[in-house]
């Protein structure tokens, strides 16, 4: 009879566990080019350092039952696979309509400056420029697929500015500190962690006024079931924006202060 009780009681326990709901923890793969110092390359098939990884995994980190991944894309490649759904999202990127059609956006996360930049040989006095006219026979580099505002996406697709593309930014500051292009686009933040690790401080020159005001989002593809975690992650945005935290991690890189 006692032996007839534990084992009723065993097999209930057991029924009890077995029809618990099992909650399956969702990974969100955000496409990621090395971008330094938001995103470094390690040569590896994941992109795991950088402060980009630190402010989106301390995000994640608030979100119970939820883990981001990055992997390894060519921005060539990146947004046409989170526009198919191949990947969940790409994080820290310009909100354009473009890619509205297909990404859903968060709260911003960081703002940065971009500015022009040019090879201090070329122009050691500086190039001055107060609209895109002023820098008509320029050659300007960008990245492929990158955006750089409205305003300067405007006048590239209106054909008003002569533009030469590159595959990454650090090719296209290597272009332009070889001549190959006259300016180029980019984030101050980018463009010093790019000039500091190569040791080119005095081969480039910056220039005012600022092109843009990058402002990075996290994106999720609409095809993606991750877009359920979007409340949760403005949610988290809003706690590590209020709490400093992701003001901290940007001071770390050199993110200027705004007004």
């Amino acid at each position: 009879m006692i032996a007839g009780t534990r084992f009723s009681a065993f097999t209930f326990l057991l029924l009890l566990f077995l029809s618990a709901p099992v909650r399956a923890e969702t990974t969100v793969r955000f496409a990621t080019d090395p971008w330094p110092p938001f995103f470094l390359d390690n040569n590896h098939a994941e992109i795991n350092q950088g402060a980009g990884i630190t402010i989106v995994q301390e995000i994640f980190a608030r979100i119970p039952g939820a883990k981001a991944r990055f992997p390894e894309v060519p921005w060539s490649r990146a947004l046409h696979e989170v526009e198919k759904g191949e990947k969940d999202g790409i994080a820290l990127l310009l909100k354009t309509e473009d890619r509205e059609r297909f990404l859903m956006f968060s709260d911003p996360v960081i703002e940065v400056p971009a500015l022009f930049y040019s090879r201090t040989e070329s122009y050691p006095e500086g190039i001055q420029w107060q609209e895109f006219a002023d820098l008509k026979g320029k050659k300007i580099g960008v990245v492929r697929g990158y955006s750089y505002g409205s305003a300067f996406d405007n006048a590239v697709h209106s054909g008003e500015l002569n533009i030469i593309e590159a595959t990454s930014s650090e090719l296209l500051m290597r272009m332009l500190v070889f001549g190959r292009v006259d300016l180029i686009p980019e984030n101050v933040v980018v463009a010093a962690s790019i000039v500091r690790s190569n040791g080119w401080q005095d081969k480039v020159k910056k220039h005012e006024p600022p092109l843009d005001l990058d402002v990075l989002y996290i994106a999720i593809s609409r095809k993606s079931v991750a877009t359920s975690l979007m409340p949760q992650i403005n949610a988290a945005i809003k706690t590590l924006r209020e709490n400093g935290r992701i003001k901290a991690i940007g001071n770390e890189i050199g993110v200027p202060s705004l007004p």
